[in-house]
């Protein structure tokens, strides 16, 4: 039967035995995370930095990551990107082509396990659970006042309407037509 590639040196072995024991000697000292290999622990202390070098040269947006900001650049160049096979979409990430393959399955994987309500991806799910919870984990910095979700404020979506406004407008005295 076959071995495994040996290590080239002891320290390569050192590093390769640690995987098997979940050995974790780097650890940042922010957020307590382990990392196998310091090179990884430095990577990640860009995460508790707000220096963002890399900018994309076609909308300007920065990241922290080369790798990041060149795998953005593909929404605009169009080249790299994971296709739909069900429908004309196109997306940069496969984790993001694979949660959209699942509208069309109509599969929902992610299980709320007090209402057993399913959803597309993971974050929807966490998301949820906030309201069996009553986690609040966004605060207004004006009055105080905590919320389970806070994206809508930076994307602009803008999603209820007020039924009296809506029928105000639909009053045929404010038609312009």
């Amino acid at each position: 039967y076959l071995f495994p590639n040996p290590c080239y040196c002891l320290t390569a072995l050192t590093a390769h035995q640690r995987t098997h024991l979940k050995e974790r000697p780097h650890q940042c000292k922010q957020c307590g995370k382990g990392f196998l290999y310091k090179g990884g622990l430095v990577s990640h202390m860009k995460i508790h930095s707000d220096e963002m070098p890399f900018m994309c040269s076609f909308c300007g947006k920065s990241f922290k990551r080369e790798r990041n900001m060149k795998k953005h650049e593909c929404c605009h160049t169009r080249e790299n990107l994971y296709s739909c096979s069900q429908c004309d979409k196109t997306f940069v990430y496969k984790a993001t082509l694979t949660r959209h393959e699942l509208t069309h399955s109509g599969e929902r994987p992610f299980l709320c396990a007090d209402c057993g309500k399913g959803f597309f991806s993971h974050a929807e799910l966490l998301k949820h659970e906030r309201f069996h919870t009553g986690h609040k984990p966004f605060q207004c910095p004006y009055c105080g006042k905590k919320f389970t979700q806070h994206t809508r404020t930076h994307t602009g979506e803008k999603p209820y309407l007020c039924s009296e406004v809506l029928a105000e407008y639909s009053d045929p005295r404010y038609s312009s037509c």
